[in-house]
């Protein structure tokens, strides 16, 4: 939506005549600016980027679109749907870095309502048995598949699931939980998933069909990863290999309004602008490329706790993820990344920066505290101690400074300031 071009000069000329232009501001302020129904239908017909560009016209602008961003952008929005207590499990994904993410997290970015979609979410293995003991407890009922057996608790502690083969072709899936329960008020049925990572949530959301639903919600933060393609262009670029058939749920995206683009080398500076694809830049969860929104956590003290006499997690683990965008003669639009994992990491995590881990293992305060005899009772145990939580530290400060370094190229080259739409 275009803002009036005067716009900011008659707020600049109210100021400068304080006898009647401040009785003339403070009307208009009253009845237009400060009035929320009337922005929310507004901005509800304009792009994100749109919005943002208006946030920037003058202050005035930028209060109002906070005030609209804090309205609108809240996750209690997605989770009120299927959950009697958004903020218990809001703690819940604090304590075991659960995501949300496939259509729910695309609804909440795109402020859109899709009433036959269900609730995804990403688990560790770890953790998989405490998730789903929380949807039962809220009145879900497990719905087993051909394979599974009917008991949820006997299946789902981390032993048994290692030690099953898996039988998804879904790339980075162990197993997937099956949730089921009708609304208490409505009687509409609703669905849970619990889709348990083979190694961590963030692989399966990189190995996703197309980058439309690369979109995360943690405790603490909503990431989209490819802003400006999926919620300006509404493409959506197709990422082969994943080993899924993929077909049914491109149809699924593309008759909600997403363009599929399927290329070659020879388009790939066309979607370049859109994807970034450059090859080897490493992108990172909150860089200047993501629309990062960050949500309250003040009713949330609950961290990941690695056990072991480890420090907890101060941020949530899927914040240390980085991974690149590559294209090829050979294989076009491919997410690149790496696994990291240790016997002194309680988590997997996904990076593609090489020597991250080895600089956190060389640092001698890591050394220190990798493994540390202990008596407890009358015997002397090994107790190992996790440093998740300095290598999740090392990572945001890296992307840190990566991401200060990407800003300043853009100022330097010109690039369009809605590439990605910044911290909101």
């Amino acid at each position: 939506m275009p803002v009036p071009r005067n716009f900011a000069k008659s707020r600049h000329a109210s100021e400068l005549a304080p006898d009647r232009g401040a009785v003339l501001s403070t009307t208009f302020q009253d009845r237009f600016l400060t009035n929320d129904l009337l922005f929310s239908i507004i901005f509800s017909f304009c792009s994100p980027a749109t919005i943002i560009r208006f946030s920037r016209t003058c202050r005035i602008a930028d209060l109002v679109v906070k005030s609209y961003m804090k309205r609108t952008y809240r996750i209690e929005r997605i989770l009120s749907r299927f959950l009697s207590d958004p903020l218990k499990f809001r703690r819940l994904q604090a304590g075991t870095g659960t995501l949300i993410s496939g259509s729910a997290a695309l609804q909440f970015f795109d402020r859109s309502f899709y009433p036959e979609s269900d609730l995804d979410l990403y688990v560790h293995v770890q953790f998989a048995k405490e998730v789903g003991i929380f949807l039962l407890e809220d009145g879900y009922v497990f719905a087993p598949n051909s394979v599974q057996e009917d008991d949820f608790a006997e299946i789902s502690d981390e032993q048994t699931i290692r030690s099953l083969p898996s039988s998804y072709t879904f790339k980075g899936v162990s197993c997937v939980f099956t949730f089921e329960k009708k609304h208490h008020s409505s009687g509409e049925p609703l669905k849970v998933q619990l889709i348990v990572g083979t190694h961590c949530p963030m692989e399966v959301i990189l190995y996703f069909h197309s980058t439309c639903v690369m979109n995360v919600i943690s405790f603490e933060t909503a990431y989209s990863l490819y802003p400006k393609a999926t919620f300006e262009k509404r493409q959506s670029l197709v990422c082969p290999g994943t080993g899924r058939d993929e077909d049914a749920a491109l149809q699924k995206y593309e008759n909600r309004g997403w363009t599929m683009a399927t290329t070659d080398l020879t388009w790939a500076r066309d979607l370049e602008p859109c994807f970034h694809i450059v090859y080897h830049r490493v992108r990172f969860m909150g860089d200047s490329f993501c629309w990062t929104i960050p949500l309250d956590i003040s009713m949330i003290p609950d961290r990941l706790d690695p056990g072991e006499g480890s420090p907890r997690l101060l941020k949530d683990p899927a914040a240390a993820t980085s991974w690149t965008l590559d294209y090829s003669v050979d294989d076009w639009g491919c997410i690149s990344i790496q696994r990291k994992s240790n016997k002194n990491l309680y988590l997997h995590y996904i990076t593609s920066c090489k020597d991250m881990l080895q600089s956190l293992e060389e640092s001698p305060q890591t050394r220190r505290r990798v493994s540390e005899p202990r008596y407890t009772a009358l015997k002397l145990i090994q107790r190992k101690k996790y440093y998740d939580a300095a290598y999740v530290s090392m990572c945001m400060m890296s992307f840190r400074f990566n991401s200060d370094m990407q800003a300043l190229l853009r100022d330097t080259n010109s690039y369009d300031p809605i590439d990605g739409f910044g911290d909101l």
